[in-house]
């Protein structure tokens, strides 16, 4: 598994663009190794680059503010150990910041 920021890592620090990691993303994938995201980008800002690079991992957004799980990717069975979380859209949000 490996756990990677976005910004300056996976992306290029200056344009943003991400193409030259691609390949990468798609060895890993090939080889069955999961990727998650770890960064400040928010919810909608990964879920482009995650669907670009046809990632379905589970993901951490805006600085470990929260948990992304894919709604199918777990067994349902696996959330009850999760006391609070919430829905959205095809996501299980668990936030761990506080406002």
């Amino acid at each position: 598994m490996v756990f990677t920021d976005i910004d300056g890592t996976l992306t290029d620090i200056i344009t943003g663009q991400y193409e030259l990691s691609k390949g990468l993303i798609q060895e890993l994938k090939q080889n069955n190794i999961p990727v998650v995201f770890c960064s400040a980008k928010t919810l909608a800002e990964q879920e482009k680059i995650r669907q670009d690079m046809g990632l379905r991992q589970p993901f951490i957004i805006e600085n470990g503010g929260a948990v992304i799980i894919p709604e199918d990717y777990f067994s349902h069975s696996s959330l009850l150990l999760v006391k609070k979380y919430k829905k959205i859209g095809n996501y299980i949000i668990i936030e761990l910041g506080k406002p």
